[in-house]
């Protein structure tokens, strides 16, 4: 996993600021650094954080239904 020191941190900014389509997702309300952040893990720590999400959706769906 790659960490985001302070001179990543600026670069990967630089880089988001010289793209009109980043700038306009990060304006659009996007959190750019939370999908960097996602990138670092594996897939397969990806797929199990999403199987955990859904989980936990699906228990909030069942639970307004009662």
């Amino acid at each position: 996993m790659i960490k985001a020191d302070a001179k990543n941190s600026r670069s990967i900014e630089a880089f988001i600021n010289e793209s009109v389509e980043l700038a306009g997702a990060r304006k659009n309300g996007v959190d750019l650094w939370a999908l960097w952040h996602n990138l670092q893990r594996t897939p397969a720590e990806r797929m199990r954080r999403h199987d955990i999400a859904l989980d936990m959706r699906r228990k909030l769906q069942k639970a307004k239904k009662l």
